[in-house]
């Protein structure tokens, strides 16, 4: 069994998330292309409809027009469905609108932490009531002062919120990161007008009117691609391109743990307008080493440690994941979720503290049933997984695997087309 082929993905599920919501914020429209059509996005569009923003579809195209701060009046329950990005970013935004606003979700939302954003919104004059630090989250919009603030964590969901919440705020809002993370926020509030900055690791930013304009192509998410590049490094013969991808610098964390594994990855850029994007093709190279990922790296790797963790089980040796803590804040724990799955299946991986430990080569099995906790990159990572084992996409049964549309709608056909 190998993997063949050029592929594409939708449009990155972080750009589209930013995208949607800060036309909240703006005003003008723009014409977007490739635009996903993931749940989690869905979840941020139908935010936007719920607030009293507009957005059209035609001719594959999605239009955004800007709300330019007014929200539809009134008190709003809004459902971000399994999504905390759109759930922080909605905190951070409609703490300088007026109004009541409610932000919930699934079970799966309601167990993750909101508490320690709202700490810091607070400090900036928001009035925000998390129930039992977590959704529902009740927010009445009012005026803002900007903050010094420093991130004990890397994250850029919060980072983000606190930037949205800035370009509100009265004075300056500072924000470092100790660790730095994704900047995709920063680029496209520097695109639309922003006043925003960047000294160092500190990011400034002032009250600004944010405008949409022209067109865009949203690169191909990365995320997303990472999983049948990572199965390719794998499988002898293989040799798959994606295209068009988003090549972010801050994206691309998974290439470099992959090339020090001992995988063959080439890059080729085409363009750079906001966002870089390319191709990345891989071309099976032989049997794999292991590697290391230091706690620095993994603010950049948080949606790929999965496929990484497959990869490792594949290498000769031990391979750490070090300063794993932000994977517990995800759909599930999701370290503890790969460990214990992939064990199922044969695998050798343990949780030492915050470092995950991954020895190998192991010969996997595929067990009756695995469950992927509802989270849509484990149920990803679990077929991939089955599939170098029994070169069946039905057998065994995922719990829950349906959560794949989350993130990747189009998953399942893309490996039928891919697999030889």
């Amino acid at each position: 069994m190998r993997l063949q082929g050029d592929f594409y993905v939708e449009g990155d599920k972080s750009i589209c998330h930013r995208l949607a919501l800060t036309s909240l914020i703006a005003s003008g429209s723009i014409s977007l292309e490739n635009f996903s059509t993931c749940q989690d996005v869905a979840s941020s569009l139908e935010s936007v409809r719920q607030l009293g923003g507009k957005w059209k579809t035609e001719a594959g195209k999605l239009t955004l027009f800007g709300a330019e701060r007014k929200v539809a009046s009134g008190s709003h329950h809004i459902n971000c469905g399994n999504s905390g990005t759109t759930t922080r970013f909605l905190m951070g935004l409609l703490s300088g609108i007026p109004g009541t606003f409610t932000l919930d979700g699934d079970d799966s939302l309601r167990k993750r932490p909101m508490e320690r954003l709202a700490k810091v919104l607070r400090e900036m004059g928001a009035e925000i009531l998390c129930h039992h630090h977590c959704c529902p989250v009740v927010i009445k919009g009012k005026s803002l002062s900007g903050i010094d603030h420093t991130l004990q964590v890397a994250s850029a969901q919060m980072k983000s919120a606190l930037i949205l919440a800035g370009l509100q705020a009265d004075g300056m809002t500072a924000i470092t990161e100790k660790v730095p993370s994704r900047d995709h926020t920063e680029r496209l509030i520097k695109h639309l007008g922003g006043r925003l900055s960047k000294q160092g690791s500190q990011i400034n930013v002032e009250r600004s009117s944010l405008h949409l304009d022209g067109s865009f192509f949203v690169p191909g998410d990365v995320s997303s691609a990472a999983f049948f590049i990572g199965l390719a490094a794998l499988l002898s013969g293989s040799h798959v391109t994606a295209k068009n991808v988003l090549i972010n610098p801050t994206r691309l964390g998974f290439v470099d743990v992959l090339r020090r594994a001992g995988a063959r990855l080439n890059i080729s850029q085409k363009s750079d307008a906001i966002e870089p994007y390319g191709d990345i093709e891989c071309c099976y190279q032989g049997p794999l080493h292991s590697f290391e990922v230091s706690p620095e790296e993994v603010p950049f790797l948080i949606d790929e440690i999965p496929i990484l963790t497959l990869v490792a089980t594949q290498a000769k040796g031990v391979s750490r994941f070090r300063g794993i803590e932000e994977l517990k804040y995800k759909e599930t724990d999701r370290a503890v979720g790969i460990k214990e799955e992939l064990n199922k299946m044969g695998a050798k991986i343990s949780i030492e503290e915050d470092t995950l430990v991954v020895s190998g080569p192991t010969e996997l099995k595929a067990p009756a049933v695995l469950d992927s906790y509802k989270d849509h990159r484990l149920a990803m990572v679990l077929r991939l997984a089955s599939v170098m084992v029994g070169n069946d996409l039905k057998f065994p049964r995922i719990k829950h695997e349906n959560m794949v549309a989350i993130s990747y709608p189009k998953f399942f056909q893309t490996f039928e087309e891919l697999l030889r």
